[in-house]
């Protein structure tokens, strides 16, 4: 399972990554500074490039979640289609929650912090 982790908390990174050795079973991670960098891989990657899952923060420099969210769905529907994208912020605002819910794409909109048992079920184990 392919996974892409964007955000710009290095502290936070460093906590997923650890969170998902620990869970190990062949997960191959990516981490993504901003919305930009994640963009970059998927644009020049083709269709081998997509990951299954892209936990995606929302307030990051150069591209935020948003702006992300909205190149997303320009790239080709055929490619992005099994890929599953779940917010995880420290925001906890009514007018993010709502945004999210207009994109189909979101599966979920975590409030951070995220634990364990939650990646768990984001990959499907439990």
């Amino acid at each position: 399972m392919k996974v892409f982790v964007v955000d710009d908390d290095p502290v936070y990174k460093l906590i997923v990554q650890r969170m998902f050795s620990e869970i190990g079973n062949g997960l191959s991670i990516s981490f993504f500074s901003d919305g930009k960098e994640a963009m970059d891989v998927l644009e020049e990657g083709g269709d081998g490039a997509f990951p299954d899952i892209i936990m995606l923060d929302i307030e990051m420099p150069e591209m935020d979640g948003w702006a992300f969210m909205d190149a997303f769905r320009r790239l080709p529907a055929a490619a992005r289609a099994t890929t599953k994208i779940y917010i995880i912020t420290s925001s906890i605002a009514n007018e993010d929650i709502q945004r999210a819910s207009q994109y189909p794409e979101i599966i979920n909109y975590i409030p951070k912090p995220v634990t364990q048992k939650i990646l768990k079920r984001i990959i499907g184990q439990s």
